[in-house]
């Protein structure tokens, strides 16, 4: 009876509705140019410091794509979800490992990183991994991080999807809407990682500018209006428990709608 249910529940990821947008990579996502990275400017306020990481080394050649949508092989008892991506130009560990991202140096070397609806976070040695899924519609994001924790924001290094166990619950996420997904910070960071707490975050569909939309980052109450799409180095905060709040924003400052579009997180400090 349980190989009977296995199989059909297997079944049910075969028909999987996946909104694969990564076609729309080189229209819709903007590029995170030398350029950009070298116009961001520090910003100050109430003792935090924000600093623009501009010293990366880029890799514009490395692609990263959907093989298999989420589906291809029996899901197992605990509900494992297999996912099957290729990756080109871009090195990879040998280990072949996956671990719940819970603080900063949760992956030796260069990664492939995903984000389930905003909120869970994983990090992969392999492009080749299983992730345990509770029945139902999810958004799934993927996204090339360099050995430093940093994503990689050029065109094709994302793939965006949307998958659902079938018709029913396709959910009405819209994936050629604006979205901004939490990257970094995350989790504790203790002794050296805590002077090293890196504020990363994914754009897909937008683009930033003074005079166009920005996201805002509230930290522990102090704004930055954030212009530029780069990673920035957070200085000033103090030990113990801080929180983050990012929201996208039109010219006028009001929230852009979308499921991700405001999210706070709380994360620590332990000298």
């Amino acid at each position: 009876m349980n190989r009977i249910l296995y199989s059909l529940y297997a079944l049910a990821f075969l028909s999987l509705v996946a909104c694969d947008v990564s076609r729309w990579q080189a229209e819709n996502n903007p590029l995170a140019t030398a350029e950009a990275n070298a116009e961001a400017t520090s910003l100050d306020q109430n003792g935090i410091r924000l600093t623009p990481i501009t010293d990366l080394p880029g890799q514009p050649a490395a692609l990263l794509t959907l093989k298999n949508r989420a589906s291809g092989a029996p899901a197992p008892p605990g509900g494992a979800v297999p996912f099957a991506y290729e990756v080109t130009n871009f090195a990879l560990p040998k280990s072949g490992t996956s671990s719940v991202a819970r603080k900063a140096e949760v992956s030796d070397g260069q990664h492939v990183r995903t984000i389930i609806d905003n909120q869970l976070v994983y990090n992969h040695s392999t492009p080749v991994f299983a992730l345990p899924l509770a029945a139902g519609p999810h958004v799934v994001l993927t996204f090339l991080e360099d050995d430093a924790h940093v994503s990689l924001k050029h065109q094709g290094a994302y793939v965006l999807h949307s998958i659902g166990m079938s018709e029913g619950t396709r959910g009405t996420f819209d994936a050629s809407a604006p979205h901004l997904f939490h990257s970094h910070p995350l989790g504790v960071y203790s002794g050296k990682d805590a002077e090293n707490v890196v504020l990363d975050f994914y754009l897909v569909n937008t683009s930033l500018s003074e005079k166009g939309n920005k996201v805002r980052a509230t930290l522990n109450g102090t704004e930055f209006l954030l212009n530029d799409w780069v990673p920035y180095r957070i200085e000033g905060l103090a030990p113990g428990e801080n929180t983050i709040k990012l929201e996208l924003i039109d010219e006028r400052g009001n929230q852009i709608v979308g499921p991700y579009n405001a999210e706070t997180r709380t994360f620590n400090l332990e000298p």
